[in-house]
């Protein structure tokens, strides 16, 4: 079972944990903490754990300042170590798992590693023009692959110009995703049928010719678009219908309409399935925003897992 998720909020104000769909009880109210109080143990009313991954706080953006664990956490909850195993490399590549703990201290204390004459490690350099048939090459005999770029517009450029043949991990506050539920919370036509098709179009390979600049023009002026042929012309009548009802049955059907256009080939399937999921939820709940379920979608899924298989293939950033 996940942790429960806690919202910020002034010092003054109650803090509410959510209802997951993984956890609290409806026959239960749900626990009230105060969010100025979550670092001192006395203030919670619940048992509370801090799962520490130091190697994730390793960025500071906006000015905001690292957690120390020393320092910032475990004066108020008591510490305890946790045995490692490389449970994610049992029955596959269990050498490399094993080498990736011998080398856990290095990377907490700083030190370089090693990589020359690993057999876990292959280094080289790939000419630019080379990288797209290296990965696709890759396919037919190796099942877990990953391609690292440094920048997003390298990341899903790269992983469009493979046709959707590679997936790609999200960043975790998941921009795309709140662009679209920004889109969707405006409640208007013309802002939710141009917000899902350009959506569409950063998600999908394939989707530039059948559904092209013109069609998000009209929809942003409120106009239905050409039709198109076959699929294409489905996928802008459910768009059609987004104008007259944006509501999130009609996003979701238009989601779906829009994936089954010839050609079309989804290779953000996180940012996708995830929108999808966030809509079916907006469309059952009695929350006015969109974006508070997809935020609602988010959280659960940082918080205990991936609810959805991961790519296996996939193309990642590098750098922060």
């Amino acid at each position: 079972m996940g942790l429960p998720w806690f919202g910020g909020g002034a010092r003054s104000r109650a803090v509410r944990v959510p209802w997951p769909p993984w956890g609290w009880s409806r026959s239960r109210p749900r626990p009230k903490v105060w969010s100025g109080q979550l670092n001192t143990p006395k203030a919670i009313l619940f048992r509370l754990a801090y799962l520490a991954i130091r190697f994730k706080g390793i960025y500071a953006w906006g000015g905001n300042e690292i957690v120390d664990w020393d320092r910032d956490v475990c004066p108020n909850f008591p510490r305890r170590e946790i045995n490692l195993h490389p449970w994610r490399w049992v029955g596959h590549n269990e050498g490399l798992g094993e080498w990736l703990l011998e080398v856990r201290d290095l990377l907490m204390s700083g030190q370089p590693i090693d990589m020359s004459g690993k057999p876990y490690v292959v280094w080289g350099q790939i000419a630019p023009q080379a990288q797209k048939a290296v990965c696709l090459n890759q396919l037919s005999d190796i099942r877990h692959v990953v391609a690292l770029h440094n920048q997003p517009n390298q990341v899903y450029g790269f992983a469009r110009g493979l046709g959707g043949r590679y997936g790609v991990m999200e960043e975790l506050d998941c921009r795309i995703l709140k662009k679209l539920a920004t889109a969707l919370d405006k409640h208007t036509g013309p802002a939710a049928a141009a917000g899902l098709l350009l959506f569409a179009r950063e998600c999908a390979a394939g989707l530039s010719r059948p559904l092209d600049d013109t069609q998000v023009k009209a929809l942003k002026a409120g106009k239905v678009p050409r039709a198109g042929k076959g699929k294409a012309a489905g996928a802008v009548n459910a768009l059609a219908r987004v104008l007259d009802d944006p509501s999130a049955q009609s996003a979701r059907e238009a989601l779906e309409a829009i994936q089954t256009v010839d050609g079309v080939s989804v290779f953000r399937r996180e940012a996708w399935y995830e929108a999808i999921r966030s809509l079916e939820l907006w469309q059952r709940s009695a929350r006015i925003l969109c974006s508070d379920t997809s935020c609602y979608c988010r959280n659960g899924l940082l918080t205990s897992g991936l609810l959805h298989k991961p790519p296996s293939i996939a193309v990642s950033r590098a750098g922060p």
